[in-house]
């Protein structure tokens, strides 16, 4: 896999996270927390002339931690709520990079 495809791999999961919680949260006052400066500095990365896998991989493990924090939160406001629901399954597997 070349540092282009782990730019290209990164960019469309944040597209596609950006589509489905649009579908499924109120608001949009998480997008920051997809479209972070770190993410606009890969989107826009010339690849040949740096090394994009180290900031990808460093985002990745942010994005899977907000991932984790917000599924915790919806499982608080559920129990709250009284409501018992499966949690979401996140498919956040890293590709090799």
């Amino acid at each position: 896999m070349t540092a282009e495809d782990d730019r290209s791999h990164y960019v469309q999961t944040i597209e596609r996270l950006e589509m489905w919680l649009h579908q499924v949260l109120d608001g949009s006052d998480w997008i920051e927390r997809l479209q972070t400066p770190g993410y606009w500095v890969i989107r826009d990365m010339d690849v040949s002339s740096g090394r994009p896998t180290p900031m990808i991989e460093s985002e990745c493990r942010r994005l899977a931690r907000w991932l984790e924090d917000l599924d915790g939160e919806l499982v608080r406001i559920n129990e709250e709520d009284g409501r018992t629901v499966s949690r979401p399954a996140w498919c956040l597997i890293p590709a090799p990079l």
